[in-house]
């Protein structure tokens, strides 16, 4: 289950990539992730928890693909086991048009996690929708240099690895044979079904749930090791059907009961498609601390003096040597020192400070010469 750990009115949001297998990765930054999206049902895919979970990928892997699964979400809507054609047809349609609006919603925090302005983009593609909003939005993702892109699941099964399209039903084939991913699917989809009861017959979520592990557990764990993604990552555990799917099709070992057509050769069981379960942080940000601009007049530090003491110009501009000691505060905040160094500056700033101060109250005759104090950061 995804955690979010840390302050509940945290201002800030992290995302961590959490998974053994890194491990055997020296370098991350040479690898390519596959993010899986679901349009409905897992707040973590979306707003600001997606733009978390993209400026992680961004920092740490070599090539990022967001794998928006929206056509397969068909099977969510379904109320038969065996829909006629014209009927999937109209359930793809519903099913695409719930992506549009996951599309629509979300893209701006995409860009906000890749720190690009989304403001700027709408300006140059104004009104795109659904499939010419993803094509504008990877053309602008290459220009500006990232290997980053929004891929939906028909573009995915149909265009990513042409072949697919011609080897998915014999993957379909083997996965109605084998008792092993049967009864992962059947297990994953009976718990699915317990978390719907609420919504209605479990029955039909079961049904629903059957052919959506069908149709997706080849085409994320299986094509995703054949385009070569060392890893995948989701907010949630890996199921069931995805772990028998690589244990059978992506094994150094080879399975016989697999046609050798259909056997992804691996020399590591942790080469391809290993599972990183997103999780979330919440903290404070750090504020930069505002920074004095403008000079203050003498008079506020009228408490320092005399009542009847009147400033010289050379006073004058001690007090302006004080207010540099004063501004560079604001700075120092942003260097890169440690607690004690900033903390041993501040003190020596605040003596320099003072000393000037008692400069100014033991010289009250005008032209007499005082020595300006220096600051270092």
């Amino acid at each position: 289950m995804t955690k979010v750990r840390g302050q509940k009115d945290g201002d800030l949001l992290t995302a961590s990539f959490d998974g053994v297998a890194k491990k055997a990765f020296p370098a991350l930054n040479q690898t390519k992730v596959l993010l899986l999206l679901s349009i409905q049902g897992n707040s973590f895919c979306c707003k600001e928890f997606l733009e978390a979970t993209v400026k992680n990928a961004l920092l740490a892997h070599q090539q990022t693909t967001l794998l928006v699964a929206d056509e397969v979400y068909w099977h969510n809507l379904k109320i038969t086991a065996d829909p006629t054609d014209e009927e999937k047809k109209a359930l793809k349609t519903e099913a695409l048009q719930l992506g549009n609006d996951y599309l629509e919603d979300n893209m701006p925090f995409i860009f906000d996690g890749l720190e690009l302005s989304y403001q700027d983009f709408v300006a140059y593609h104004p009104d795109l929708k659904g499939d010419s909003l993803v094509d504008a939005t990877n053309q602008w993702f290459k220009e500006k240099g990232l290997h980053v892109e929004v891929v939906r699941w028909n573009q995915w099964v149909n265009n990513q690895w042409p072949d697919y399209a011609h080897v998915k039903q014999t993957l379909y084939d083997y996965y109605d044979q084998s008792p092993l991913l049967q009864q992962s699917i059947a297990q994953t989809a009976h718990d699915f079904s317990r978390r719907h009861q609420k919504e209605g017959d479990s029955s039909l979520w079961e049904m629903r749930s059957q052919g959506y592990l069908r149709e997706e557990s080849p085409a994320v764990m299986w094509l995703a090791a054949k385009l070569g993604f060392q890893f995948i990552a989701y907010p949630g555990e890996k199921i069931a059907p995805f772990q028998m799917t690589q244990s059978l099709f992506i094994n150094p070992t080879p399975n016989n009961s697999v046609p050798a057509s259909l056997r992804i050769s691996v020399n590591k069981a942790t080469d391809l498609v290993n599972w990183l379960q997103i999780n979330f942080k919440r903290g404070q940000s750090k504020k930069p601390r505002p920074e004095m601009t403008q000079a203050p007049s003498p008079a506020i530090f009228s408490g320092f003096f005399k009542p009847q003491q009147q400033l010289s110009l050379q006073q004058t501009k001690l007090l302006e040597s004080i207010q540099q000691v004063i501004n560079s505060l604001g700075i120092f905040a942003n260097e890169n020192m440690s607690p004690i160094n900033k903390l041993d500056w501040m003190i020596n700033a605040l003596e320099k400070v003072k000393e000037t101060i008692s400069q100014v109250e033991n010289h009250a005759v005008e032209g007499q010469a005082l020595q300006t104090p220096t600051t270092h950061l």
